[in-house]
């Protein structure tokens, strides 16, 4: 992301080659008090200096760990170009920085003969500072103008074609979404014979119950029966009897017969039986 209003005090500012120092504030060089900062002032990781770097060095603004970065598109060796001060370091805030101190560090021998002297020379530091030379407002406006384009523009036309029905073809049809095929019929008129049913005959079996008359002359048998009795039968021993209805249904053995006479019937008989 790139927004300058997630650059706050203490986000670290990276360049390609590593950490280049920590943001302390954003400052208005070019812009007024009202507006938007237009610079930071980013203090370097040894402590020595502050740089002054245009916010427009701004590329990307990512959230970190602890505090954001934000990443700048500027090489190390630019930065001289951008020094904002000095920091004023704690061995030096006592002394006076209009006045040249001696170096201390090479130990002069005690020596009447010889006289040390220290030569000192001056170094060229050269820095560049931005001066507002001036400003520009710019200023936006509508101006209208007649303008001769050709381009090609497309429409649609519908092109009829007539197909005999032998020229349809069903799966031709389906290959193109853009045609469309409409049947036109017509009626015709159309003699033939045919078969038609017209009805169905059920046939079936049904027993129907008849009362007729015959007159007809049938045959049966008759029994006459004729009793010639022995001068010595016993009047009471009946030699024929009729038959109960249910005697073809009884046992024969059970019905009484001319044999089932008491035995003193019998020897009443033989005894009243005229001799031979």
């Amino acid at each position: 992301m790139r927004s300058f209003n997630a650059i706050l005090p203490g986000a670290r500012v990276r360049t390609d080659e590593g950490f280049l120092g920590t943001v302390e504030r954003l400052d208005h060089h070019w812009a007024e008090s009202g507006d938007q900062p237009d610079r930071m002032i980013v203090r370097s990781e040894d402590g020595r200096w502050r740089y002054s770097i245009p916010l427009m060095f701004v590329h990307s603004v990512t959230q970190g760990a602890m505090q954001p970065i934000v990443y700048i598109a500027m090489h190390p060796d630019e930065l001289i170009h951008y020094v904002y001060e000095a920091i004023p370091q704690p061995a030096q805030q006592s002394k006076a920085p209009s006045q040249p101190t001696a170096r201390t560090d090479t130990a002069v021998p005690p020596n009447d003969d010889v006289l040390n002297l220290p030569v000192y020379e001056e170094e060229l530091f050269v820095r560049k500072r931005p001066v507002v030379l001036g400003k520009i407002h710019v200023h936006k406006g509508v101006e209208s103008e007649e303008r001769h384009v050709s381009l090609p523009v497309y429409h649609e036309e519908t092109i009829i074609d007539h197909l005999s029905p032998d020229q349809f073809d069903l799966a031709q049809s389906r290959k193109n979404p853009n045609e469309t095929y409409i049947p036109v019929v017509e009626e015709r008129l159309v003699v033939q014979k045919q078969m038609v049913v017209k009805e169905y005959l059920r046939v079936r079996k049904q027993l129907v119950p008849e009362q007729q008359e015959v007159n007809e002359t049938v045959r049966h048998e008759t029994v006459r029966l004729t009793e010639e009795r022995q001068p010595n039968t016993p009047p009471h021993v009946r030699l024929v009897r009729s038959a109960p209805p249910d005697i073809f249904d009884a046992d024969v053995s059970d019905q009484p017969t001319i044999t089932d006479l008491s035995a003193d019937d019998v020897h009443a008989s033989d005894h009243n039986s005229p001799p031979q």
